[in-house]
């Protein structure tokens, strides 16, 4: 995706720009400079937000929040999931208001994303079920939900609770991608229900659902 961004959008740099300056800065670059590698452009990144974390003035605790973000993200990207869970818990342990209640629970998110990366199932489960779940509940986010439930769903396959995981699919992952009118996500659901069943052996299902449920979609 790297390569087909049209425009770079700083969020974070603190700096005293009109919009119109922003636009500008955003707008897109000659051809050459899409077409260096991802890895190098979030090396570059990477170092532009350890400068700005270790800037005089200090960043704000909210700007700090997003660069902290980011910079986990990269560090994930670059296969440094150690370094980006520190960055992770580093964000979340600055003080936050009730405003910031989603984006703590998609920070949560990302640490037990790595979490279960690693095979520390229990405490990613744990995460997604009592910190993560409830506040995706309590703001009426339905995507969020069925996505943290398309989550749970994944590592209770890993363990092999392949009734739970199909359970979980069906009944309250794929309605409400079907609610909204989410066709591409509603068949990525259908393509786990069929991992899940030929995991348990009913191919003649799973390939049902592939040809005639998921296949057409795409």
């Amino acid at each position: 995706l790297w390569h087909w961004r049209t425009g770079r959008f700083d969020l974070y740099r603190p700096a005293a720009r009109t919009w119109t300056e922003t636009l500008e800065i955003a707008a897109p670059r000659p051809k050459e400079v899409w077409e260096r590698p991802p890895v190098e452009s979030l090396q570059r990144r990477k170092v532009l937000l350890e400068e700005l974390l270790a800037a005089d003035p200090p960043p704000t605790e909210e700007q700090k929040r997003g660069y902290l973000e980011e910079l986990g993200i990269i560090l994930q990207r670059l296969g440094e999931p150690d370094a980006a869970e520190n960055h992770f818990r580093a964000a979340l342990a600055l003080p936050c208001t009730q405003a910031d209640e989603r984006r703590l629970a998609i920070l949560r998110s990302r640490i037990a994303d790595i979490l279960a990366y690693r095979g520390e199932y229990d405490e990613a489960l744990r995460i997604r079920r009592e910190e993560e779940l409830p506040v995706f509940e309590r703001l009426g986010d339905a995507r969020e939900r069925a996505i943290t439930l398309g989550k749970i769903a994944d590592i209770l396959r890993y363990r092999g609770e392949h009734d739970e995981a199909l359970r979980i699919r069906r009944e309250e992952q794929l309605p409400v991608y079907e609610r909204l009118g989410d066709v591409r996500s509603r068949a990525v659901t259908l393509g786990k229900i069929a991992d899940i069943l030929t995991s348990r052996g009913e191919h003649d299902e799973a390939l049902r659902i592939r040809r005639e449920e998921e296949l057409p979609v795409y």
